[in-house]
């Protein structure tokens, strides 16, 4: 079975092993290292380190309405929907 790593910018990267694509902290669209879009990729999962923006932008909702039938993981907490960091107040 053949195996590539592919890197994508930032933490950003997709695993093909055989017929598996696996997708690990899917930063996208305002990733300016990111060398192609969001929905150029096919993942049948997706990986999250940690629930921070440029590690989740992707994840929800552009890429998980793709994945119906396989999951995303995380560890506690889980990723929310909200798809830009929070603005600190002065």
């Amino acid at each position: 079975m053949a195996l590539s790593l592919l890197y994508h910018g930032h933490s950003n990267v997709e695993i093909h092993a055989g017929a598996y694509r696996i997708q690990i902290d899917p930063f996208y669209t305002s990733n300016p290292l990111a060398d192609i879009k969001a929905d150029k990729v096919h993942p049948n999962y997706i990986l999250i380190s940690h629930a921070h923006f440029d590690h989740t932008e992707d994840a929800l909702p552009s890429l998980s309405a793709r994945l119906r039938s396989s999951p995303a993981i995380t560890k506690s907490p889980p990723i929310s929907t909200r798809t830009a960091p929070r603005k600190r107040k002065a």
